[in-house]
């Protein structure tokens, strides 16, 4: 007899599926309206450092002893600044000296060069950035003092500086102010180390500033 054919194979029909119509692109309606971006009024994330000669009460200082400028003065001659005011704190210092110049003509007649700490002008400019800086470390809290006294050598100079000031401003009755708070600098004990530095300055110009006295009869006519 015969045998029955295999059963066939299945066929398998091509299905067709059509491709998603694309999407309507978003009308004015569907986006959400574009808000102005506003700028912050107090930007938290820029460190500022900012440096004030006096409260918001007080007045700026006027005094025949000190330039008209004095807290810009103190920014930018200390040394000239806190000898001045070494000198007016204590007249006794003198002695027999017949009369004091004034602290720029006092620092003129020294030798030497600020940046040569050898010579008696370098000497005299070491010793009052050194105690300037170690009141900045014995008053400002450490997190501070890195900020502001150890990354910058300009803005540690200038805040060097503005300690100086501190204690000029506060002979005239000014209190100094600055952003971010610094403590009070200008009753420091330090500054008596500054102070007797002055004494033996002027102690050992004696000779020369007695010399530079004009005698009775060599004044002009």
């Amino acid at each position: 007899g015969t045998r029955p054919a295999p059963p066939s194979a299945p066929r398998h029909r091509a299905s067709y599926r059509p491709a998603p119509a694309p999407a309507p692109p978003p009308t004015a309606t569907d986006a959400p309206a574009a808000q102005p971006a506003t700028p912050s009024k107090h930007p938290r994330n820029i460190p500022i450092v900012a440096l004030g000669a006096t409260q918001a009460e007080e007045s700026l200082p006027v005094s025949e002893d000190f330039p008209a400028d004095v807290f810009a003065a103190c920014l930018m001659r200390p040394l000239e600044m806190a000898l001045q005011l070494s000198l007016l704190k204590s007249p006794q210092r003198l002695g027999a000296t017949p009369k004091l110049p004034s602290a720029a003509e006092l620092i003129a007649r020294l030798a030497g060069s600020p940046i040569d700490r050898r010579s008696p002008l370098g000497e005299l400019h070491w010793v009052l950035t050194a105690v300037s800086d170690a009141i900045a470390w014995h008053l400002v809290p450490q997190p501070l003092l890195r900020r502001l006294f150890r990354q910058d050598v300009v803005l540690s100079a200038v805040l060097r500086n503005f300690i100086v000031a501190s204690r000029v401003m506060w002979h005239l009755s000014c209190t100094v102010v600055s952003e971010p708070p610094l403590p009070p600098t200008h009753s420091h004990p330090l500054w008596q180390l500054w102070d007797y530095t002055v004494d033996l300055c002027v102690a050992r110009m004696k000779p020369i500033l007695a010399s530079s006295v004009a005698a009775p009869g060599d004044t002009e006519p």
